[in-house]
């Protein structure tokens, strides 16, 4: 059972790795504008981008497959779903990791590249969004047929001192584009209170060209729907098998009621049962999600220790059972292959246990040299663990609402001692349901 779970652990490692780079079409009705402003349409391979694309690969309506970057087209449309245009813009690309604010390397802006930017809101004044590899956010604002212009928000290192050898770092965020939209919307002045109030993000931003196009009784031909993070409440069930319970010594600083160490319990078939919280991650089809589960979980197991009898000593039996209830908080971070009947996942997270009921025994057997015999029954351990922390990776499927998954779990287990160590491996099978 150790191999049976140093194998599974090592095969959601690597299934759960390789899971997002495995290659998936997504042909969706779409429409190119190439550079003679004509409309073709085919199929284009959509993947609900967290990240810009830099490039698209189109399929014409002969069959023919090719592929697009910035520079070769004006734009693409996935209707009902998305519009990109392709602009030569300035992009800032200031670091904004500590020690490069500390060492003070200042702005750093890369001129005149091509970019698919996302139309968030199109009109006579227009807003667009890119979102780099770093997930870094940027915004673009085009009046008329200007070409659009980045807004800034940047980051600065700051470090005040009271005139002793202390001193405060601390990171500040510079709200540039305040003063750029105040400026560039200064013709509608009632808006000057709201953009000092608004915050560097799509809906705040988006409303505020929506409201400078209706100040000026612009026409607004299209608008980005907000992505929004889904939620789904489930439940899940199944057994456990507590693959290993072995009592270690750590050190030599073991109290004489601590007759464990050394012990191996067996365990017998538990089982787990709960409810789960589902957040989808907006963008990439919902195939990110966090996942925290609220679960019970019972299991009872035993064990048994023996002295041989020496010439001058006697047989000493130990019998060992442990009955024990978990409330459990599993934080999962999910991946789930969109759009198969069968979608398969990977999941690996976290577990915080809280014991809520337990109860444990030890029985010793002394065996005297004319065979008498006389048992006494104590705790076997004075405390158990309240609290444990533990480490979850698991694989499994969904059909429609129905999923089912093998996971493996490692946790700190029911030794609340320095010296005795008595981690928990285990396996279960769950059953879910999401609504």
């Amino acid at each position: 059972m150790k191999n049976l779970s140093a194998a599974l652990l090592t095969l959601f490692l690597c299934f759960g790795i390789s899971l997002p780079g495995i290659s998936q079409k997504h042909n969706t009705e779409g429409v190119i504008i190439n550079l003679q402003n004509d409309s073709i349409k085919g199929l284009i391979d959509f993947r609900e981008w967290n990240s810009n694309p830099d490039k698209i690969l189109f399929t014409a309506e002969d069959g023919s497959e090719k592929t697009y970057t910035p520079y070769q087209i004006r734009g693409f449309v996935i209707p009902s779903k998305e519009r990109y245009i392709a602009e030569r813009v300035s992009l800032d690309v200031t670091s904004e990791k500590t020690e490069d604010l500390m060492n003070e390397q200042g702005p750093k802006v890369v001129k005149d590249t091509c970019l698919f930017l996302r139309v968030v809101v199109r009109g006579e004044v227009s807003l667009y969004y890119f979102n780099d590899l770093n997930d870094r956010s940027h915004y673009y604002i085009a009046k008329q047929n200007d070409r659009p212009v980045e807004l800034i928000q940047r980051k600065n290192y700051k470090t005040l001192t009271d005139g002793s050898a202390y001193s405060k770092s601390y990171i500040t965020t510079l709200d540039l584009f305040k003063g750029q939209m105040i400026l560039l919307f200064q013709d509608c002045p009632e808006l000057k209170e709201a953009i000092n109030r608004s915050s560097f993000t799509t809906s705040s931003l988006g409303s505020l060209v929506i409201r400078y196009n209706q100040c000026k009784q612009y026409a607004v031909s299209y608008v980005q729907k907000e992505d929004k993070t889904k939620f789904k409440i489930g439940i899940l069930a199944g057994p456990t098998f507590v693959t290993s319970l072995i009592f270690s010594k750590i050190s030599d600083n073991i109290e004489d009621q601590l007759d464990v160490s050394g012990l191996k319990l067996h365990a017998s078939t538990g089982f787990t049962a709960g409810i789960s919280l589902h957040f989808n991650f907006a963008r990439n089809f919902n195939c990110w999600s966090l996942v925290n589960e609220l679960v019970y979980r019972q299991y009872s197991a035993k064990g048994t220790k023996n002295t041989p009898r020496g010439w001058f000593t006697y047989e000493q039996n130990y019998q060992f059972t442990f009955n024990l209830s978990y409330l459990k908080l599993n934080t999962l971070c999910r991946y789930q292959f969109p759009k198969w009947k069968i979608q398969p996942f990977a999941e690996i997270g976290m577990s915080n246990g809280f014991l809520t009921k337990e109860s444990n025994s030890e029985t010793k057997t002394t065996i005297k040299q004319d065979h008498t015999s006389k048992s006494i029954t104590k705790n076997a351990l004075d405390e158990i663990r309240k609290y444990e922390f533990g480490l979850v990776g698991g694989l499994g499927a969904m059909w429609n609402k129905l999923g089912v998954s093998l996971r493996y779990e490692r946790a700190q287990g029911i030794s609340p001692y320095d010296y005795v160590s008595c981690p928990e491996n285990s396996i279960s099978v769950m059953v879910s349901y999401i609504f």
